[in-house]
């Protein structure tokens, strides 16, 4: 499930004319979720991000988010999805995460995210892999789900720094069933991962785990923005892992 809205668009309240008449689709024709729509008021930061910080430029220490307000201002914030038109190579509708507070005609949307979230059949056999967006003390946590024999499943967790949401946090499981199960733990604000290895076997209907190998490491990678994270497609290697596992 994916929703895009480009950020030139983002210009509009929640309206939709109720008395509009709906236009049938011809036989065969793919027809995309209605988009939904939100304000971008004048002079707003509705992207977020100023890119990598130079070792020897501190960023700027930020109000520390907690509760429903995500960026320390005073003010509940809220999220949504956004089911865009635009095709994503077969993999359904292309959507963004975007962060807004207020309502009505005091409605603020004041960051948009692109390609976090996935696409509206991006989770293979599953469907929709969006599991849920939620807040949770001050961070966004986005949850997919999805696969076919081999399932899938991430957990990415971003917090509010430096004038932008950045990755803090990601759990990446995969499991081959009667194979092997392999769980990525890996706090980017830390640097810290552990990468767990399952050795899994079945006999008749039983499936039971064997061996577990775990490794934990150092991982230095930047913490990336939400706006343009591309869920899936962030490789880490380290000795000891069996194969690259991609967050």
């Amino acid at each position: 499930m994916k929703y895009l809205l480009s950020l030139a668009l983002l210009c509009t309240l929640f309206t939709c004319a109720a008395d509009a008449e709906t236009k049938q689709p011809e036989a065969g024709q793919i027809v995309a979720p209605a988009p939904k729509r939100v304000t971008v008021k004048p002079g707003k930061n509705s992207i977020g991000g100023t890119g990598i910080v130079p070792g020897s430029q501190q960023t700027k220490a930020s109000p520390k988010p907690q509760g429903d307000d995500l960026n320390g201002d005073g003010e509940p914030d809220r999220i949504e999805v956004v089911t865009t038109t635009e095709e994503n190579d077969g993999l359904g509708f292309k959507r963004q995460l975007v962060v807004f507070t207020g309502e009505g005609a005091d409605l603020d949307a004041w960051y948009t995210a692109e390609d976090v979230i996935l696409s509206t059949e991006h989770g293979g056999m599953m469907g929709d892999p969006l599991e849920s967006v939620e807040i949770e003390d001050g961070t966004i946590v986005v949850k997919h789900f999805g696969g076919s024999r081999t399932k899938w499943s991430y957990t990415h967790r971003f917090r509010w720094q430096g004038d932008d949401f950045k990755l803090i946090s990601t759990i990446i499981e995969n499991d081959d069933p009667c194979n092997e199960r392999t769980k990525l733990n890996y706090e980017l604000s830390t640097n810290l991962a552990t990468y767990a290895t399952t050795s899994l076997k079945c006999e008749g209907d039983e499936a039971m785990d064997l061996e577990t190998v775990t490794v934990n490491f150092n991982a230095n990678v930047f913490p990336p923005s939400m706006n343009g994270f591309k869920t899936g497609e962030n490789e880490l290697t380290a000795d000891g892992m069996t194969e690259a596992i991609f967050f």
